[in-house]
């Protein structure tokens, strides 16, 4: 009776891990190319974006509440995964219900008021509605590829859209006494009463500013 060779190996047990992401969130990504160097901003925060999925930021403190436009996540080509070089890229952030993304865009080294430190470096912008809302946030790296029509076919096997998911990481947007409607009060001055120059043509302000009656001669 001959005997018949049989290998068996040990069972292997895999996760897949949950994720801050839902096909169902409405998420809107705009598309920008702005001028980094052109205004004031806070420092950058540089990331990098490991083959295992890995997400590092060298600064979970992203901002206080209430900025704007003044913080971005920047990638250079050599710490972002060389698989997803052909997809799109974008950030998605998530706290409780609320969900915002942004896209990358890529920093033109010739152009002087583009943060061109790297080669053709990769920058995010924290979404405003981030910083609408102060604590803590997950966020993820998330990219595609291919037909975007097929984004939600979950029978499709012919590989025409590649969608990627980072691990996430947890971020920070500190709180301040700022509120929205501080910021959406209209400038006043901060006017002595009842203060009027000699010919009473004039006014002294509390910071000592003189203005004319009228508007007049007020430059």
């Amino acid at each position: 009776m001959p005997y018949k060779e049989r290998f068996i190996s040990k069972p292997l047990k895999a996760t897949v891990a949950a994720s801050i992401y839902d096909p169902a969130d409405d998420i809107v990504l705009y598309n920008m190319e702005t001028d980094q160097k052109s205004s004031l901003t806070k420092p950058k925060i540089n990331c990098t974006l490991a083959d295992d999925g890995t997400l590092q930021l060298d600064q979970t403190v992203i901002g206080e509440k209430l900025d704007n436009f003044v913080t971005y996540l920047k990638f250079d080509p050599s710490n972002l995964t060389a698989h997803l070089r052909e997809f799109t890229l974008a950030t998605l952030y998530r706290q409780g219900d609320k969900v915002y993304g942004s896209i990358f865009e890529k920093a033109k080294t010739e152009d002087p008021f583009d943060d061109s430190e790297g080669n053709y470096p990769l920058i995010s912008w924290i979404p405003r509605g981030v910083y609408q809302n102060a604590g803590d946030w997950d966020v993820v790296i998330f990219a595609f590829a291919g037909r975007l029509e097929d984004i939600n076919d979950e029978d499709d096997t012919s590989g025409s859209y590649y969608f990627y998911l980072s691990k996430q990481t947890r971020v920070t947007v500190k709180d301040n006494l700022l509120s929205q409607d501080d910021l959406d009060k209209e400038a006043r001055l901060s006017i002595l009463l009842n203060l009027l120059t000699n010919d009473s043509e004039g006014i002294v302000t509390a910071d000592n500013q003189y203005y004319v009656l009228g508007g007049k001669g007020n430059d």
